[in-house]
Order: structure tokens, then sequence, then C-alpha cells
């Protein structure tokens, strides 16, 4: 700004020197815009030169991330990657959800989350909130984290209920003379009632195959052991068993035990359990009563996590009572009436610590 002696603001002169700037700048524009015309691309020519550009780039790009060797800690694109994302997509709220319904309704758990994470990789989380808001307005076909017929829109809790009320009484799990393993036929009759492509068929197949294979069977042990779920105040373990009923304890205290039993079994009697275990405690005792008798195993602990369980080993089928006590000829003569008998007994030369005084003591009372 231009000011005057008495620091005042003259507009005038300002605007005359803006007004001076305009008309020289105009002028230096004509003539670098007859020297720059050639330079500047037509509209046309250069939305061509931006398309190539991008094409170039984006096969450039895929090229090198073809042919770069992968570092040693990148992650496989599998099954088990499948896993990971789905847990992350969808939570392992929705997981533990499809454990706890499938539990009560009969079926594989591991079916369930095989079906579930073959869903999830097909429609992300983004996408499921979109059919999710569409389907507010005009009917679906199928809504949800599983994808279930329906026309109403459905959160995923609620598509998980009732796809895997549907799926009770499916089992992909089965038991073999080498362990258990996964039916392909049973995957087969499953999967292709939602989704009849083969491509989709052979995910749920692989990712059960691959869940499988990360649980613990036990030498011996009918079933096997899935994993341990780490609540914020408790600990849980979740397998599969064919068993009665399956009790677990810490080997130091095997008085306090906790007791799981089925609700509901397969058509090969297995069924699905979660069951707490001790906190605090790194080995457990798992037994699994079935008809044959009683079947123990040592699981060990790892931070909460399961790492290893050994052979089974048979146990008797009732434990002897911690208080138990066996009776004695001095106990026996502290009895009222009994000093008479015990006289008698002691008199007749016979041995004090293997007579029964009274006749009709058992040798241990409880």
């Amino acid at each position: 700004m231009v000011r005057g002696g008495d620091h005042t603001v003259n507009y005038g002169i300002f605007q005359l020197a803006m007004a001076l700037m305009i008309a020289i700048t105009a002028l230096a524009a004509l003539p670098a815009r007859v020297l720059l015309a050639p330079l500047v691309p037509q509209p046309e020519v250069l939305l061509d030169s931006i398309w190539a550009a991008l094409i170039a780039v984006g096969i450039g790009g895929a090229a090198v991330a073809v042919l770069r060797p992968r570092p040693p800690d990148a992650p496989e694109f599998g099954p088990r990657y499948w896993i990971d994302r789905a847990k992350r997509d969808a939570g392992v709220a929705i997981f533990d959800r499809a454990f706890e319904v499938s539990r009560d309704r009969g079926a594989d758990p591991l079916l369930v989350w095989a079906r579930l994470v073959g869903e999830v990789m097909q429609r992300p989380r983004w996408m499921r909130w979109l059919e999710f808001q569409l389907a507010r307005w005009r009917p679906a076909t199928s809504v949800g984290v599983l994808q279930v017929p329906g026309s109403e829109a459905k959160t995923d809790i609620d598509s998980v209920d009732v796809g895997v009320s549907q799926m009770a009484g499916r089992w992909a799990l089965v038991a073999t003379e080498y362990g258990y393993a996964t039916d392909y036929n049973s995957i087969w009759t499953t999967a292709t009632e939602w989704n009849a492509e083969a491509d989709y068929v052979d995910r749920v197949y692989s990712i059960h195959a691959e869940l499988l294979s990360g649980c613990s069977e036990p030498s011996g042990w009918p079933g096997v052991l899935i994993e341990t779920r780490r609540y914020p105040r408790r600990i849980a373990l979740r397998g599969i068993t064919s068993a009665d009923r399956v009790a677990c304890a810490d080997p130091s205290r095997p008085d306090r035990q906790t007791e799981v039993s089925p609700s509901r079994r397969s058509d090969d009697g297995l069924w699905a359990f979660e069951i707490d275990v001790p906190l605090g405690v790194s080995t457990l005792e798992l037994t699994a009563h079935t008809e044959a008798g009683v079947l123990a195993t040592q699981v060990v602990l790892s931070r909460g996590e399961l790492s290893w369980a050994g052979p089974a080993e048979i146990r008797p089928t009732t434990q002897p009572r911690s208080d138990s006590w066996t009776m004695t000829n001095a106990d026996a003569a502290a009895l009222p009436g009994a000093s008479d008998r015990l006289r008698l007994a002691t008199d007749s030369g016979s041995d004090g610590d293997e007579t029964d005084p009274l006749g009709e003591l058992e040798p241990s009372q409880s």
C-alpha cells in the first residue's frame, strides 16, 4: 500500500499501481501466448496421454509385483491367509457367535467357520454394509455375512443365527482309522445349497482342512482340541468329542473341576464343547467320560494358548475321596458299646490289626 506523509493510505495511487501491473502482465502475455502455443497440447491429445500413462503405470506395477521375489515374511494367499483376513474383516465376535450357535444346534463348528470365511472373502465388510443399506429400501435375495436367503435386511449377527440354524446337524468332520479328517462329500452337499460354484466348494473344503490341521488331536483321546479362547475374565478351551461328558481340572486340585455335556450330537455322536479352564495354570487335565472308561490327557498352555496335548491314559471310573480314612481297632474301640466285643476278640488270640472287632464294619469308611 502507498501511504502519505501523515501515514494514511492513498487509495488513488494504490489503484493506479495495480492497474499498471495488470497492463504490463497482459502485454507480456501476448507474445508468450504466441511463443508457447505449440507446446500446449490439445484437450483430446492431453486426455489420450493421461490414459496411456495410467495404463503404462498399471502394467508396469503389475509386472514388478509378479516378477519381484516374495520376501520370506510375506503372507501366503491360501487358506490360512483367508482365515486371518476373515477374522479381521468380520471380527472375532462373529466367529464366537458362530461357534456358540453351532454348538447349540449340533453343527460342525469347523464347517460353519469354513463357510463363514468363504463368504467373507467374497463379500468384504464394505460390500455387506452396502447390501444392508440397499435391502432396507428394496427386496434382496440373500443378506448378511452368511448370505442367508431373505428379502429383509439382516445384521451379521442375525445372519449367523439364521444361517447356522439352517446347518443344524451338518458335519464334515469324520473319524477314520488314522484320526479325524475332512469329508469332501459333506462339504459339497452343504456348500452347494448356497453356492454351486466349484471354486467356492473347493475353497470351503480347503479352509475346513486347514482349520482341522490347526487342531490338536491327543493320541487315544476321543476328539480334537480346536483352540483356547481368551475372554476378558476367563479362558475357555474349545474342542469336538464323542464322549458322554468332558471335565477339566488343575492336576494339583483334582477336586475342583468343570464339566460340560452335549446339548445335541451328530449322527456319529460328535458334539462341540467349550469348557472353562483354571486361571494361572500351564498344565490341565482334560478327561473324557465314555462307556469304555475315563480317558485323561494332559494339556499344556503357553500364555493362555493351546501348546501341546499328551496321549490319553485310562483312569478308574470312580476316584477315592480325598477325605477317606481307614478304621482301625483303636477307632472301633472308641465307639459306644464296643469295649466288650473288642475284649472278646483280643482274648481269642486274634491279631487286632486284622480283626474287625464289631464284625460289621467295612475296612474303609468315608
